[in-house]
């Protein structure tokens, strides 16, 4: 079995990195930029899922285990993005809860049935992404920081965790 690593990178685009410092090839000035639309990004998707295939090929199609809860008239009062990836990986790319329903568990037992159903379809892992404000939620729920970008605009900071399924 083939095992590989994913990393989560971040810049700061404020020009105080003082160990990286941008320099020009002279290439770039044969080529013209434009702005992409919606084709070009498919096009770029596909160009790099075919490079990442060389490396780790992907294990079926995204699984999507998108969950809500409805009440009596059909408005929603919590959902949840997610699915397992192409390598087996379960990421949650939304939660919410609306505001008058939060603190009755709506939102731990949505994530614990996209877990259960991870599991189901061969997940290992779950992964999220939370900032300061609803870091805490995931942490309750068994989730670990593995990895925090600290105070970004307006003191806030983000987190990725992760929790072995």
């Amino acid at each position: 079995m083939r095992t590989h690593s994913v990393y989560y990178m971040s810049k700061r685009l404020n020009g105080n990195n003082s160990v990286y410092r941008s320099s020009s090839s002279g290439t770039e000035k044969h080529f013209v930029t434009k702005i992409g639309n919606e084709d070009d990004a498919k096009i770029i998707a596909r160009g790099l899922k075919l490079h990442d295939d060389l490396f780790a090929p992907s294990l079926h199609e995204t699984i999507h285990l998108n969950k809500k809860f409805v009440d009596e008239n059909g408005r929603m009062m919590a959902g949840i993005v997610a699915g397992v990836d192409v390598w087996d990986g379960c990421y949650i790319a939304n939660m919410y809860v609306e505001q008058e329903y939060r603190g009755r568990g709506l939102g731990s037992y949505l994530l614990r049935e996209v877990e259960r159903e991870a599991c189901e379809k061969g997940a290992y892992m779950l992964i999220a992404n939370a900032q300061n404000w609803n870091v805490g939620f995931f942490k309750k729920n068994g989730c670990a920081e593995v990895g925090a970008i600290k105070y970004e605009p307006n003191g806030h900071s983000c987190y990725e965790l992760a929790k072995r399924l």
